[in-house]
């Protein structure tokens, strides 16, 4: 009939040998900050459906996180910290499974691979503070569980229903950040920081309005960061640093965004700018218009795009009435044109006859 055992913050070592299956009413677990080494027993989950709270966290555990748990014998389980032990392998899929789940930490491990689309799948993390579901207000713990918030490590007695605390941060986790994580709304806590995540910040982040803290630094993410982001009032705690992130830093929209120093953003991401970090955004340089093909050996082509059309009527216009008023005004010009014989005589005469008499 035993519901809590409780044997955190002592001396013990050697592995952990307990058989969940033969504790049918066991609620709140925890051998915390122990020395403890093995592996997690592969009866975790097996047939016991009243574990609310299971805190395995700074111990030496070592190997795989057990892949075959039947995660319908864990459907009232709310707290799961697996935090700072040395557990490799990849995060099973049966996690996401967990729909009363809502404090997942498997952060300071050497997980690998991607992140499981399905953890998009964890209801505990989509009871809003607006939601009916959020009216049972807090459940008791009947034991502390030690949680990391704004970079500080503190103990919670208990846990509201609305607290969504979401830690993988320090592993070698690869790939990208699966897109349906932004279903999460209620989601409070996100942390990815500190692996080796690729790809873009999934735009629809923007959409978790209860988010409180958000560290995805020291990852491989390119890409913008996502406007939306800088209109979610609750947002208090943000990093991106060590990035490879590029453009504008959205413009402030409720007040949270003007708040963060520049060591939320650099260093890292060298294509970042904003006033925050004092860095100009330069625009990209105009592209040149490509050749047409069917024109480029047309010389009526050239010749209009290396002249003015308006400009070339203008000086045939006046060039025109220049030649008219010289011709008028101007009777050897008249004499040149309609008597071309008696100008070429008269020439040679006159021109003798001026030489004569200057003689």
């Amino acid at each position: 009939m035993l519901e809590t055992l409780r044997l955190d913050t002592n001396k013990l070592f050697g592995s952990l040998q307990l058989d969940f299956g033969k504790l049918q009413y066991l609620k709140y677990f925890s051998v915390a900050n122990n020395n403890l080494t093995g592996t997690i027993p592969s009866s975790f989950g097996s047939s016991n459906s009243s574990l609310v709270l299971v805190d395995l966290s700074w111990n030496q555990l070592t190997g795989v996180i057990p892949p075959q748990v039947q995660s319908v014998h864990l459907r009232s389980l709310r707290v799961l910290t697996l935090a700072h032990n040395h557990l490799n392998g990849s995060i099973p899929s049966w996690i996401g499974s967990l729909k009363s789940l809502q404090v997942l930490v498997l952060s300071h491990n050497y997980l690998q691979g991607p992140i499981p689309q399905n953890l998009a799948d964890l209801d505990g993390f989509k009871v809003t503070s607006n939601s009916s579901a959020s009216k049972s207000g807090a459940f008791t713990l009947n034991q502390r569980v030690n949680l990391t918030l704004r970079g500080e490590s503190q103990e919670y007695a208990y846990v509201l229903v609305t607290t969504t605390y979401f830690d993988l941060s320090s592993n070698a986790l690869t790939g990208e950040i699966p897109q349906d994580l932004g279903k999460l709304i209620a989601l409070r806590y996100l942390t990815l920081s500190n692996n080796r995540l690729e790809g873009e910040i999934p735009p629809n982040f923007g959409s978790l309005w209860e988010l409180e803290t958000l560290d995805q630094s020291q990852n491989n993410l390119t890409g913008t960061i996502p406007s939306g982001l800088a209109h979610i009032s609750s947002l208090s705690n943000f990093n991106v640093s060590f990035n490879n992130l590029q453009g504008l830093i959205p413009a402030d929209g409720f007040g949270q965004f003007s708040t963060f120093d520049a060591s939320s953003f650099l260093p890292g991401n060298p294509g970042l700018c904003g006033d925050v970090i004092k860095r100009a955004c330069i625009s990209p340089p105009q592209q040149l218009q490509p050749l047409n093909l069917s024109q480029k050996d047309d010389p009526w082509t050239h010749f209009t795009n290396a002249i003015s059309i308006p400009g070339f009527w203008v000086g045939m216009t006046i060039g025109f009435c220049s030649v008219i008023f010289v011709f008028i005004s101007w009777a050897p010009a008249r004499s040149f044109v309609f008597h071309p014989k008696k100008r070429l005589a008269g020439g040679v005469h006159s021109h003798y006859g001026a030489y004569k008499t200057r003689s």
